[in-house]
């Protein structure tokens, strides 16, 4: 029997992550989705067990823009013996401006 290949997909609750979520989970990986806000993870969880009953999903709340998230993030996949074979890294979120004027601490957190 093949290895069911492990997909975390950060920001993988609404948008793009979620949509690539969703390709993922047409080949019966497992979908780890790490994001911010807890109920769109519960509105994604609750999608893929309707729609891929037989798909594991795991669903993590954090905010990856805080310095050590994800350090954490890896320790706590190192901690459960998941071994991440495909990671779509899609976390994010956006600022616009001119260069000059954007908030500099905001463009960090947007960095890390």
């Amino acid at each position: 029997m093949p290895k069911t290949l492990n997909c975390l997909i950060t920001g993988g609750s609404s948008g793009i992550g979620l949509e690539i979520a969703k390709l993922l989970a047409q080949t019966s990986c497992r979908l780890i989705i790490v994001a911010k806000f807890a109920d769109e993870l519960q509105t994604a969880q609750s999608y893929f067990t309707q729609h891929y009953p037989k798909i594991e999903v795991i669903i993590i709340k954090k905010d990856l823009s805080l310095k050590k998230a994800a350090f954490e993030l890896y320790e706590e996949m190192h901690t459960a013996g998941i071994q991440i074979d495909v990671l779509v890294n899609n976390a994010g979120f956006a600022t616009y401006g001119y260069f000059n004027q954007i908030d500099l601490l905001r463009e960090y957190d947007m960095i890390q």
